[in-house]
């Protein structure tokens, strides 16, 4: 076990890219949510993130296409919402990318 990890990404974002997969079938989908859903409760904090608040850029490596990141975040929030008795603590962060960080500080008491 390693402690005070924070990252960027979870399972829940691996869950809503994989369940929105066009080059995965729906059963492979279903199996993959199953088993991936077990490690939600690892996360000591869960943060949804909003996408509001900050511009979309394009840096040759994240899509742009609004509509493709629009589905991603409802199946996000979905997933959160499903789960959201796996997690054991969550939070709903907004605004600028320093507002975002002020709220995540004021939840972990940094």
């Amino acid at each position: 076990i390693q402690h005070n990890i924070i990252t960027d990404r979870t399972v829940i974002d691996v869950m809503a890219f994989t369940l929105n997969a066009l080059s995965i079938d729906d059963e492979d989908k279903k199996i993959f949510e199953e088993y991936a859903s077990r490690f939600i409760g690892e996360y000591d904090w869960i943060f949804y993130v909003t996408p509001s608040g900050v511009k979309l850029e394009d840096n040759d490596v994240r899509t742009t296409d609004a509509d493709y990141l629009l589905i991603i975040d409802n199946t996000i929030r979905f997933l959160c919402s499903n789960n959201l008795h796996k997690i054991r603590n969550f939070g709903i962060i907004s605004g600028t990318n320093e507002d975002r960080l002020k709220q995540i500080r004021s939840s972990l008491n940094l």
